[in-house]
């Protein structure tokens, strides 16, 4: 029995391996070309029907609807607006598959470089996940200014299925939230920061980097941290039940469509995918003007803001040049002529406010819009005199008044004396003659009068009259004796002079006696002159100061 079964052992072992084996090769190798891997004697479906290519020229389809659109690029940065977009741009950056400029609002160009893989496995034995990473390390050491100040960046596109493209994600976010090398040493030695898989896959990293660069293997780690810091990961969510990103892309594109419906979306989006595969062999630089010509004559295609042939076409065409007019262009009035008489004289103009004297009437006009600020006023027949939003006219009596711009009210009577056409001003100072007192300087700002002056013509052979000194209180002419040099004592060069100011002189009486030196105090009431004088009198002040 023991014979019997070995030898029918035997049989069914030698049966199964002549015919069994053949008939259960083909379902093996079946079942490993459906699960999208290779195996070892064949290659999956999705490489030979051309997946990669398909979903590369999907999420070209998705860029090119950002910048039909206008809408920020997921990694550009959502401040940038997209500009153009070159496909296959080897000669631009080595991370070459996808390549987005935008322009920021300070008006600097920021780059994309998009490297496109569906599932790279990251690993040392992988040729093409090598070459990525070299790739990778390439830009981000050869542009390390422009990477680290934000205006390169990199970025790896891969579908939501890629374990270590998350992983590689997870790596990437810890560097990033580092601010060095060492602190993010210091968040790896935590313990339960990461995850085993995640550290295998640093691991995995830092032998590629090594192995790129051998001379500094020992900054392997330091360099995997620069890289890690500034790499971004993108997902492709267009193929399989997830195509979230289609779905948005044809949302976007229907502003861009005739009856902004989603047919005419969907079909853009195709067209868009179809372009793709144009421009990426001959690695193209498409802008707008560009995109917008190749999508012209479309039905799907419609954008609102581009013109129309009838529109763009002149009316009428030119027969002869013209030439242009020797003649300047006319000034547009800002606001309605104001009729004058004959008689007004030049306006001036102070604070917004323009005034004219109209033969006896004094009109103010706004600058902007030209309104009459208030009505006509009395007085006038010479140039107005404004200064500190003031107009300053005389009155009937010869005093000086001053008018407010805006509301037109007249102040009191100022502290000196000026009569119509004898006034100037100049640097805040209003110069104003009067025959009575002579010429006066009083500043605008301070309302103070700063000198008189009153003095006759210098007749042959005789010495001008001393200047008639003036009040600052009262304003008007100081009462004093006649100028003799034993009726004043010298003072302080500059000192000007004041009511009572000084000790009392030594004045002749009736009688022939002298007075006597003693006084009271001296006031505080100045007496303000056209120039400093060497002598301070001693009769009584014009205001009740006695001295």
């Amino acid at each position: 029995m023991r014979r019997l079964s070995r030898i029918t052992l035997g049989r069914d072992v030698s049966y199964r391996r002549s015919i069994g084996a053949p008939a259960a090769l083909p379902v093996q190798r079946g079942a490993l070309q459906q699960d999208g891997s290779p195996g070892p004697a064949g290659a999956s479906p999705y490489s030979t029907g051309g997946g990669g290519t398909i979903l590369e020229q999907r999420y070209g389809a998705v860029l090119l609807s950002h910048l039909l659109t206008g809408t920020p690029v997921p990694g550009l940065g959502d401040a940038v607006t997209p500009v153009r977009i070159r496909f296959q741009a080897r000669s631009v950056s080595r991370v070459d598959d996808i390549v987005v400029v935008g322009t920021a609002p300070n008006k600097t160009e920021v780059v994309l470089s998009i490297g496109v893989r569906r599932k790279p496995k990251l690993v040392p034995s992988e040729a093409d996940s090598v070459k990525l990473i070299a790739d990778f390390l390439h830009v981000a050491c050869t542009r390390r200014a422009l990477v680290d100040s934000g205006r390169w960046k990199l970025a790896l596109a891969v579908v939501p299925s890629c374990v270590p493209a998350q992983q590689l994600k997870a790596l990437a976010e810890m560097a990033s939230a580092s601010g060095s090398w060492t602190e993010f040493q210091d968040r790896l030695r935590r313990p339960g920061s990461l995850q085993a898989a995640v550290r295998n896959r640093l691991t995995q990293l830092e032998a590629i980097v090594a192995s790129l660069i051998p001379e500094w293997s020992a900054q392997a780690a330091r360099e995997t941290w620069r890289l890690l810091s500034v790499l971004r990961l993108t997902e492709m969510r267009l193929e399989g039940a997830d195509c979230t990103d289609r779905t948005y892309s044809v949302e976007r594109l229907r502003d861009v469509t005739p009856q902004r419906s989603n047919d005419a979306a969907h079909a853009l989006f195709a067209h868009l995918a179809e372009q793709v595969g144009a421009y990426a062999p001959g690695g193209a630089v498409v802008d707008l003007s560009r995109l917008h010509a190749d999508l012209q004559g479309l039905d799907c295609f419609a954008p609102a803001y581009l013109p129309s042939p009838a529109a763009a076409a002149p009316a009428r065409p030119a027969t002869r040049t013209s030439r242009p007019s020797r003649r300047p262009a006319r000034a547009k009035l800002r606001w309605k002529a104001r009729l004058l008489s004959g008689t007004a004289h030049q306006p001036q103009v102070d604070d917004g406010t323009v005034v004219v004297v109209d033969g006896c009437w004094t009109l103010a006009f706004d600058v902007d819009s030209g309104d009459q600020r208030w009505g006509k006023k009395g007085g006038g027949g010479h140039r107005a005199v404004v200064a500190g939003r003031a107009c300053f006219a005389s009155d009937p009596l010869g005093h000086a008044r001053a008018r407010d711009l805006h509301t037109g009210q007249r102040s009191a009577p100022l502290r000196l004396r000026m009569q119509d056409g004898l006034a100037a001003v100049s640097d805040g100072v209003l110069f104003a003659a009067h025959p009575a007192t002579g010429l006066s300087a009083y500043d605008v700002a301070s309302k103070a009068v700063l000198w008189s002056y009153a003095g006759t013509a210098c007749r042959s052979r005789q010495r001008p009259k001393l200047m008639a000194a003036r009040c600052s209180r009262c304003c008007r002419p100081r009462r004093q004796p006649r100028a003799s040099s034993r009726f004043l004592l010298p003072s302080r060069q500059g000192a000007g002079v004041r009511c009572g100011a000084g000790q009392a002189a030594r004045a002749p009486s009736r009688t022939g006696v002298p007075a006597t030196r003693s006084s009271p105090p001296l006031s505080t009431h100045r007496i303000t002159s056209g120039r400093s004088s060497p002598w301070t009198a001693s009769a009584e002040g014009c205001c009740g100061a006695t001295n």
